[in-house]
């Protein structure tokens, strides 16, 4: 039989916090850090460039929109190219559209872009951007609006664009 048993969360002033003294030792744990004092790292620079990693959605056609994965490479290029603009144009004018994800496997923050990739739509999907070391952002793939924010809502509520 295991040491413990879950019976719920709590706070310093929560029922619970005689078993949470006890359990402790009389120390309360901090809240989880997943900033690691990066807090650069939560906001995007719209003046820092952004490579979009075009191999890996030609690799992932299925994570495109149905009437994209037909299209010539060069067609679907061009696509991506003009949407990142338009996130990037979103971002300039608000800085929350870029939402804050932790990469739970990696253990680092990553951004959340709006990706519009139809005129007849909102976003419908979100764009992972990577800080990189040499002062430019890496775009490696799309995620779905369900994906995307049940990565955000680890950090923080998730913009306007990102509600399900």
């Amino acid at each position: 039989m295991q040491p413990w048993v879950f019976i719920g969360c709590g706070t310093p002033t929560s029922r619970y916090s005689n078993i949470i003294r006890e359990a402790f030792a009389g120390q309360i744990p901090a809240a989880a850090d997943f900033i690691c004092g990066n807090y650069d790292k939560l906001i995007l620079n719209p003046n820092k460039p952004v490579i979009l990693n075009y191999e890996h959605f030609f690799e992932r056609k299925e994570r495109l929109p149905s009437f994209m994965r037909e299209m010539p490479l060069d067609t679907i290029k061009m696509n991506l190219t003009f949407a990142l603009e338009i996130a990037i144009r979103h971002v300039k004018r608000n800085y929350r559209y870029a939402v804050p994800m932790y990469y739970v496997e990696e253990r680092r923050l990553q951004l959340l872009l709006p990706f519009v990739l139809s005129f007849t739509e909102k976003a419908g999907f979100a764009l992972i951007v990577d800080d990189k070391p040499n002062g430019t952002y890496f775009a490696s793939t799309l995620l779905s609006f369900e994906m995307a924010y049940k990565n955000a809502r680890l950090l923080t509520k998730p913009s306007e664009w990102l509600i399900l």
